[in-house]
């Protein structure tokens, strides 16, 4: 389902200070529904290495080289396909030195696909109250939501359960 949250969480984990010193190398794809292998891999090994990477079929075996090297965290966002996983994950080399990737979906059978060492992790819904405390925050900042306005907004959360705002 989307708007729950996923990429948030995993853009809170990827710029962690704990995280980001833990890797050698940090590297962010956007998938989508128009999924581009190449485009991809160019951005994955430019953010990977520094540089810009070739336009053919060598470029997942440069990547994966530069990898097998490194402790890796490779962020995958929002994956519609598993063919999309299929196609890239003999570039994410496993070698045993606690590289991670992962992998945002909306689709369970995505998620199932991809499964590799772990089982998915479902993001759960908020609580009523954290809802209420969101849509707080993002609609009133720092304020605090007006005292007649406070049934309005009770009414609009209660109606919108599982939107994250």
């Amino acid at each position: 389902m989307g708007g729950k949250g996923k990429t948030t969480c995993a853009k809170k984990l990827y710029n962690n200070d704990i995280i980001v010193s833990h890797f050698d190398v940090r590297a962010w794809g956007i998938i989508s529904q128009t999924y581009n292998r190449i485009e991809l891999l160019q951005d994955i090994f430019s953010q990977v290495t520094g540089s810009k990477g070739e336009k053919d079929d060598v470029l997942a075996e440069m990547l994966k080289k530069k990898l097998t090297v490194k402790r890796y965290l490779i962020v995958l966002d929002d994956m519609w396909d598993g063919k999309a996983w299929d196609d890239l994950r003999l570039c994410f080399p496993d070698v045993g030195n606690r590289s991670r990737i992962v992998l945002t979906t909306r689709l369970e059978e995505v998620a199932k696909q991809a499964k590799h060492h772990t089982d998915p992790y479902y993001l759960p819904f908020l609580k009523p109250d954290e809802s209420l405390k969101l849509l707080q925050k993002k609609v009133f900042q720092q304020e605090g939501c007006p005292p007649e306005l406070q049934d309005v907004v009770k009414r609009l959360q209660k109606d919108a359960k599982d939107c994250l705002w």
